[in-house]
């Protein structure tokens, strides 16, 4: 996992999560949008996706909402032939994000 090798990388994420954005988190989440201005097409957050990782890279796709998250979960499992399996989890810990962090629309981090 890339945040164990990379503690700058980590704590970012973790300040993410909580809804703690410093202004070099916020601009480096700029450069990574892969439509900047507007929403992207599932489909070109799964090209984007599959083309890092098809140069070695390890992205992470950060995105606004869960069902976004859900379509592209789902067009990318869809790819790779496997059965689907659904598991239900138990949400324990809530997180607080500012509403005006939540500009970008999707954007890949690597």
């Amino acid at each position: 996992m890339r945040q164990s090798a990379d503690r700058e990388y980590a704590d970012m994420l973790a300040d993410i999560r909580i809804g703690k954005v410093t202004e070099s988190a916020y601009k480096l989440l700029k450069e990574r949008l892969i439509t900047p201005g507007r929403h992207a097409p599932v489909a070109k957050i799964c090209d984007c996706y599959s083309c890092l990782v098809e140069n070695k890279e390890s992205p992470l796709i950060l995105l606004p909402r869960t069902s976004l998250c859900d379509e592209v979960n789902d067009a990318t499992l869809q790819k790779t032939g496997n059965p689907i399996y659904t598991l239900t989890a138990i949400v324990t810990l809530d997180t607080i994000v500012s509403s005006g962090r939540l500009a970008f629309h999707a954007l890949i981090l690597y």
